[in-house]
């Protein structure tokens, strides 16, 4: 159920214009009303209730829901791809220290470079892939 649709409203829609469309759905749809109707009068009063509360509303324009349990596992996404740049940065600046690091040895003693090499391969998949 898109609550802004429930209400007629758009998204940009003040507390006022909010406040408006639920008194004028509400009055309409009202149970104790001729013209009634409790299943309609309940998502009226239900998309009021989360549109109406800033907290609630910017929860419900950011993921589509106001499901606690939902909220928590979104919430943990995205707070995983909002660090997932600096993540990335950590592991680009390792993977050049190591780079750096093994390009040093192998100038300074060019047998190892074979080994080195496998090393460093192996280091930079761990890092990728968690190892």
């Amino acid at each position: 159920m898109d609550y802004y649709e429930t209400l007629g409203i758009s998204k940009e829609a003040s507390e006022i214009d909010i406040k408006k469309a639920y008194r004028r759905l509400a009055h309409i749809h009202h149970p104790d009303k001729s013209t009634g109707d409790a299943g309609k009068f309940k998502q009226i009063t239900e998309a009021y209730d989360v549109l109406s509360n800033a907290s609630k509303r910017s929860s419900y324009d950011r993921f589509g829901t106001t499901d606690v349990e939902g909220l928590d596992a979104l919430e943990r996404v995205d707070e995983s791809f909002a660090q997932a740049p600096n993540r990335k940065k950590q592991q680009v600046a390792m993977v050049e220290s190591l780079v750096g690091a093994v390009i040093a040895e192998c100038i300074a003693d060019r047998s190892k470079t074979p080994k080195a090499t496998k090393e460093l391969a192996q280091r930079i998949v761990n890092l990728i892939y968690g190892d």
